[in-house]
This record gives C-alpha cells, structure tokens and sequence, in this order.
C-alpha cells in the first residue's frame, strides 16, 4: 500500500525577465494519488527552496489545502538559470536581466 502522494508541479512560465521590475512566476502544487488523480487528504508538509537568482514569496514550508496549493517566485536582479526546489524536485528557470 503506498502511503505517500506524488506531488504534480506546474509553473505558469519559466523564461522570467527583470526589468523596470522584478518578474512573478505561479507555482501550483497538487498532491497526486497512485491513480494520478488528486489526493485531497494529503497533509504532509511541502518544503520550498531556491536558488539565489529567485525568491520565494510566501512562506518556505507550506501545507496543501484539499491536495492542491501553490507559491510564487520573483527575480531578484540576477541573470541566468536559477531554480525552484519543491520537496527536492527541481524546476528550473532562466532571468534575464534588461535594466
């Protein structure tokens, strides 16, 4: 019997660009059964870190509501690739910079 959820990741873009300001990216997080449909009593905790080209707003260690749940990521002025790590899975990222 598995007694644990996959975790599905989506991210709305990953080409960020600073600019005048800073570029937002929406992570969504849903806690994925072995059928791979949503597992809405999934309660364990989904560690969040970055790389330093990104930050993280919001909270590092989140809990999903009804299996689903999310953050968003900003620049923060540092060209290159950079990444998100959700629960050790990485997302990766690249930030240009036009200022």
């Amino acid at each position: 019997v598995k007694n644990h959820a996959d975790l599905g990741i989506s991210v709305d873009h990953t080409e960020l660009k600073d600019a005048a300001t800073y570029d937002v990216a929406a992570i969504r997080i849903t806690a994925l059964d072995e059928e791979g449909c949503l597992a809405p009593f999934y309660q364990e905790p989904v560690e969040l870190s970055c790389s330093d080209g990104l930050e993280i707003i919001g909270p590092r260690l989140i809990s999903l509501k009804g299996g689903a749940g999310g953050t968003y990521v900003k620049t923060r002025g540092i060209a290159g690739p950079a990444e998100l790590r959700v629960n050790g899975t990485a997302l990766s990222f690249n930030v240009t910079v036009d200022r």
